[in-house]
Order: structure tokens, then C-alpha cells, then sequence
């Protein structure tokens, strides 16, 4: 960047997406690979279409974040910091060939870091009043079986509308990320919703030819139905889990598993994503 302004012969081309000069701006904002990762982050920023924005006045507008109170101001421009400086660790190990990181990775790395330093400054004896709030709750589960794969799903209504959002995220037993999706859906009940977001995570693992996989939910009601029978369940929904339970005998195992909302955050995250994309969207795991 600044080597080229000063007459060092240096490749000025950004490596990841061979845009023509490199610039603060598309490493960190305006890269497909940086917007994936500010759009999939708890923070949910769609980053301005245009080559007209600048990083210092961007910065400038964390002004806003002082309108949710001191406490919340530090916490959002803190983990706009680390995601920053994950991106830039990205960038660099892209660059001089350490690594390849995936959007997901930078996400879970760089949240994961700001929870540490989080509670760093809020110790676990303080943080009954001080909690997490749930918007950066970062996913922590056990990792499946070694060969399953582990997918989480997640639905949410939209208020007054038929129609409502899907999220699947599926990881390998390594936790590393496989596949991410974001659809949009029609369904009238929450209940719904969740068979058919569970529904749809196994099509796509059977079309990825997993074989093993963990299928966790954070609708109790539905997987006490996949797992101990449906016949009291709704006429509604009772079709969608007689159908699960037939995908399921395309597996080698299937495991249908509850989990707290708190712990189902990506997939809620990616939820939220199917808002601002409207339509199904298959997040890249792999760089653009």
C-alpha cells in the first residue's frame, strides 16, 4: 500500500481478490471476503456498496454506538477492533502462505478472542450483572464424534408475515466449516419452522454425502418428537417430521440433539443474514 506512494517496486494487487491496487479500505471493508465476515459477525454489518468510503471516517462513525451507553459503546467498538485485526491476520497469512481462513473462521476467532478479553475486564465473580450480552454470545459446543459432521439449524417468523427465515451451519468434527446456508421460507408457526430447518440441513448433508452427522436444534418440542415418536405432535408438522425420520435412514447415524438458543448463535446469526440477502444464500467457506 503505502511501499507503492513511495516509489518501492512492490506488487500493488490485493492477492485475494486480484482487485488492482490494494488499499486499508478493501482489505478490512469492501472485499467480498471482509464483507462476509462484518455481514456474518454478531454485529450484522452490510458494509456501503462503492469505492467512495474511507476507513477513518467509517471509524469516525462508531460515534453512533455511544446512543446504547457506555458499557455496550466499548463493547461493540472493542469487537469491531478485534474483527479488524482478524482480517488483517487473514490477509497476512493469505499473503505470505501460513493459512487460508474461511469467513467463519475469521468470525469465530476473532469473537472468541473478544470474549476473553471481555472477560478479562468483567471477571466470572462480576458477571452476574455483567453479562455477555446475547447479540455476542459466541458458539461453544462439544465437537461430534470423530468422521460425523455436526449441523446446527435455527428458524425465526417474521412478525406478521407467512414467511420466515432459515439458518444451517455444518461443521466437521474438528469444528472447521463445511457449509452455511441462509433461506428464506414459508411457514405460520415457529414449530414449523424448526422441522423444516432441520428438514432442510439434512437434504443438504445428503447432498454432500455425509454419511454421520449430529442435527442440533434449539426447539426442545422437536427433537423430544424426532426422538421419542410423533404421534401427538400437530397435523401441521407431524408430515415434516414423518419426513425427517425417513431422511434420517439415508445416514449411516443420525443424531437428533437439543441446544440451547445461547449456544445455536451462528446459526441464529445466519438466520438474520437471510433478512438482508432475501433469498437462499450459500455463504463462502472457501475464499472468493
Amino acid at each position: 500500500m503505502n511501499l507503492c506512494t513511495r516509489d518501492i517496486p512492490v506488487d500493488p494487487h490485493f492477492p485475494r481478490c486480484g482487485n488492482i491496487q490494494e488499499s486499508i479500505e478493501l482489505i478490512l471493508l469492501t472485499c467480498p471476503f471482509a464483507c462476509s465476515v462484518w455481514l456474518g459477525c454478531s454485529l450484522s454489518h452490510k458494509v456501503p456498496e462503492g469505492n467512495g468510503i474511507i476507513f477513518h471516517e467509517w471509524i469516525n462513525g462508531w460515534k453512533i454506538f455511544s446512543s446504547k451507553g457506555k458499557k455496550a459503546s466499548k463493547e461493540l467498538i472493542s469487537l469491531c477492533t478485534f474483527i479488524c485485526w482478524h482480517l488483517w491476520l487473514a490477509r497476512n497469512d493469505f499473503l505470505y502462505g501460513k493459512k487460508v481462513w474461511s469467513p467463519l473462521e475469521v468470525i469465530q476467532v476473532a469473537e472468541n478472542h473478544f470474549k476473553e478479553y471481555y472477560q478479562s475486564i468483567f471477571p466470572p465473580h462480576r458477571l452476574a450483572s455483567t453479562s455477555l450480552p446475547t447479540a455476542f454470545l459466541v458458539f461453544q459446543c462439544e465437537q461430534p464424534p470423530a468422521n460425523y459432521f455436526k449441523s446446527n439449524c435455527d428458524a425465526s417468523l417474521r412478525p406478521r408475515s407467512m414467511h420466515g427465515c432459515l439458518g444451517i451451519i455444518c461443521r466437521d468434527h474438528q469444528g472447521r466449516p463445511y457449509f452455511a446456508i441462509s433461506d428464506l421460507v414459508q411457514f405460520q408457526s415457529a414449530l414449523v419452522g424448526e422441522a423444516i430447518a432441520i428438514h432442510s440441513s439434512l437434504l443438504e448433508a445428503i447432498s454432500e454425502d455425509i454419511t454421520h452427522v449430529v442435527v442440533e436444534n434449539d426447539n426442545k418440542d422437536v427433537i423430544i418428537y424426532l426422538n421419542n415418536g410423533t404421534s401427538s405432535a400437530s397435523l401441521t408438522v407431524n408430515a415434516i417430521l414423518e419426513d425427517i425420520l425417513h431422511l434420517k435412514t439415508y445416514f449411516g447415524s443420525c443424531i437428533f440433539s437439543f441446544v440451547p438458543r445461547e449456544f445455536d448463535s451462528l446459526a441464529n446469526s445466519l438466520v438474520r443474514r437471510a433478512l438482508s440477502v432475501m433469498g437462499r444464500t450459500v455463504w463462502p467457506i472457501s475464499d472468493p
